[in-house]
């Protein structure tokens, strides 16, 4: 039986439970003066669809990310220096969690994090995203893999990390006590090292993945100033007609 493919619903199941339903789009700059690439494109946070696997979230008006699109988004958010874990990553990776949201819901540290920050010894407000991005076939021959993007950041971090820097391959470690955020050049971002991206099934479904929605920003039609000023006018001969016409009490 062929699944469901709606995404209209979706949006409205989700945005009943979100007084203000936010997307992402316009101008940003981030703390270092690098301006976010959302290329003209409305972007849906990955909490409006958190949990819900590829095969079930399809395109209306909103469709997935391509590859190019979100590389281009990623590029201009990562570090530009080191691949992974890296201070140089870390404006840019927070900047994704706190407008698309951090997912990642704890398994492995036993936290059971409500609140989706993790702290322990080794982290400090850790969040971690991952999405379903890309075309049909744009990261495999097979129909049933999609693109899948990841993103992370930590406020501080507290034993040390290895770390490749893309330009020379060399492989570093993090001291302690830093900030990191986190992008790969195999989960959306092109910094020429792979061709390749990693893939998921479209079945796949966990809490901390969602899909890298897109669409073309809603334009508010405004009347030509020449169209305003005849309907102006035709308003203020209405009231000047409704007043001569109204009888006159003594």
């Amino acid at each position: 039986m062929k699944a469901t493919k709606t995404l209209s619903a979706f949006v409205v199941i989700v945005s009943s439970f979100t007084a203000n339903a936010t997307f992402i789009s316009g101008d940003y700059t981030l703390e270092n003066g690098k301006e976010v690439a959302l290329q003209g494109l409305e972007w849906m946070p990955l909490t409006y669809s958190q949990s819900y696997s590829r095969l079930y979230v399809e395109a209306d008006d909103w469709r997935y990310a391509t590859r190019s699109e979100t590389a281009t988004l990623l590029n201009s958010l990562w570090g530009g220096v080191y691949l992974g874990f890296s201070n140089d990553n870390f404006i840019g990776a927070s900047w994704f969690i706190n407008y698309f949201g951090g997912l990642g819901m704890d398994t492995s540290f036993g936290l059971n994090r409500v609140d989706l920050k993790l702290n322990n010894s080794t982290w400090d407000n850790y969040d971690v995203s991952q999405f379903f991005f890309g075309k049909d076939k744009e990261c495999s021959d097979e129909l049933r893999l999609s693109c899948i993007g990841e993103a992370a950041s930590a406020d501080g971090f507290y034993r040390s990390l290895a770390t490749k820097n893309i330009h020379t391959g060399y492989k570093g470690y993090m001291q302690a006590r830093t900030p990191l955020g986190y992008f790969d050049s195999r989960s959306g971002v092109d910094a020429g090292l792979n061709n390749d991206n990693r893939v998921r099934g479209k079945s796949n479904s966990s809490s901390m993945l969602g899909s890298l929605l897109v669409r073309q920003p809603t334009i508010v039609e405004v009347p030509e100033p020449g169209s305003l000023g005849l309907l102006m006018v035709s308003l203020f001969g209405l009231l000047v007609r409704r007043v001569m016409s109204t009888p006159k009490t003594v």
